[in-house]
């Protein structure tokens, strides 16, 4: 039988009851104006879109956390740490994969015309082979993910194509401009995950990302299971800490409760400590946000950044149009420098 509280002092009946809040509120708020019906339980649930149903939990600090040298702690960082949780949000083998690898290239850019020596290729052989153990539905090679996903609009259907992100360990600190802030605000960010066979103790020891030619795991079954099974946050230098942690429609009270109480207990070593702690919230995408622990002195609800996808599509095709500018600019003037008299022709012409 779970505790009723954690060592950390936060009583599970509370976390329990703002979860029972959270699920009648998404009741009412999806059939306010289909008025009321003879609907069973199993679906009330059915008008609700599944992303606006996880219930996120919101940790508020007194302070950033330091190091000893005096500098914050966590530090800003885009690298996903694996949470795990008792009760599943997605499940195993029904959830779709995608997993980014490395290419021979390392990521670095090739030649025009020039293409990948083929870790690509025998990622996706192997996973043709064990598909039905490991539930990985699809492997891009990051030479395919900037070649083909450069556009805004090509990141947004990559994202919504996939539940689950996962990438070569060693290719990590590539992907944040490559993907875009879509992947990062919907923290559908991929999970780091080892694919390369672990050498022998003898074996002279290398960077991670300059493993030319190390070849991948035959089994990535147990990896992709811990990340489709687990969740994960993101900690940066700040006050707030926000991990998506259960579902309020396919979890109940009691099981959506034991999946917030373990992440608070996985996250707070990393952020100062339970002294550190200022309030817990827990809320779905569009109601408030319910406090299920205060320190003394009260605390207010951790401010989210809002996001807004038209807002952020508008300005990345901004910037995109300036980039083309640019580079058709700077093409046309290599041209012009590479013509003696162009400057003079184009004068005559336009007079």
């Amino acid at each position: 039988m779970a505790p009723t509280t954690l060592s950390s002092g936060i009583p599970s009946s509370q976390v329990t009851s703002a979860v029972e809040a959270l699920q009648k509120w998404l009741v009412g708020s999806s059939h306010s104006s289909a008025g009321k019906g003879g609907k069973s339980k199993s679906s009330l649930f059915d008008d609700i879109d599944p992303a606006l149903a996880h219930v996120h939990v919101l940790l508020s600090l007194h302070k950033t956390p330091l190091r000893n040298d005096g500098t914050p702690t966590p530090a800003s960082s885009s690298k996903p740490r694996l949470i795990k949780i008792p009760h599943p949000i997605l499940k195993w083998r029904e959830a779709s994969v995608c997993v980014i690898v490395r290419d021979d290239d390392g990521g670095r850019s090739t030649p025009t015309g020039a293409k990948p020596s083929g870790k690509a290729k025998q990622a996706k052989a192997l996973v043709n082979a064990m598909e039905a153990s490991a539930g990985i539905t699809k492997v891009l090679g990051i030479s395919k993910l900037r070649a083909k996903y450069k556009p805004y609009e090509a990141k947004r259907q990559l994202l919504n194509e996939y539940d689950v992100f996962l990438a070569d360990d060693r290719i990590l600190p590539l992907l944040p401009k490559l993907l875009g802030k879509h992947f990062f605000k919907r923290k559908k960010q991929p999970m780091p995950v080892n694919l390369v066979k672990q050498e022998s103790k003898n074996a002279p020891k290398r960077h991670p990302r300059s493993q030319e030619g190390a070849p991948f795991r035959e089994d990535w079954s147990k990896a992709v299971r811990e990340v489709v099974e687990g969740t994960s946050v993101v900690l940066r230098a700040g006050s707030c800490v926000s991990v998506r942690a259960a579902d309020a429609v396919n979890h109940t009270p009691k099981q959506a409760s034991e999946n917030i109480l373990a992440v608070i207990e996985s996250v707070l070593p990393h952020v100062g400590g339970f002294e550190n702690l200022q309030g817990v919230f827990v809320k779905v995408a569009e109601s408030v946000a319910l406090p299920v622990y205060q320190a003394e002195g009260g605390a207010q609800p951790p401010k989210e950044e809002e996001e807004n996808d038209d807002e952020d599509d508008d300005e990345e095709q901004e910037q995109e149009e300036v980039e083309e500018k640019k580079k058709k600019g700077a093409v046309e003037s290599r041209k012009r420098r590479a013509v003696p008299g162009a400057h003079a022709a184009a004068a005559a012409a336009a007079a």
